[in-house]
């Protein structure tokens, strides 16, 4: 029994309907907006681009936000270590 492939059904129906509207909608939220501030940031000249990146209120934005995000990333490898090692005491009571 042969079947084409336009009569064979779908896994997943409407999934290329689907990904079509969220490619357009990633193009449209995220890519040109993207794509302006990349043509932006390179129109400028290096000196004056150098001198906006190296601010000290920049530079203290920087370390603000990777100092959070190590914070973070720490409490977070902890925390889920610990849930987990919660979780399994939990569930695999009695088996050795």
């Amino acid at each position: 029994m042969t079947q084409t492939l336009k009569s064979r059904r779908q896994i997943l129906p409407g999934f290329k309907l689907t990904l079509g509207f969220t490619l357009f909608y990633l193009c449209l939220i995220v890519l040109i907006p993207l794509s302006g501030l990349v043509s932006k940031t390179f129109s400028a000249p290096l000196p004056k681009f150098w001198e906006a990146i190296s601010d000290p209120r920049v530079m203290a934005s920087y370390r603000l936000s990777f100092g959070i995000s190590l914070l973070s990333a720490l409490l977070n490898g902890f925390f889920g270590r610990y849930w987990l090692g919660c979780w399994r005491v939990i569930v695999f009571r009695g088996v050795a």
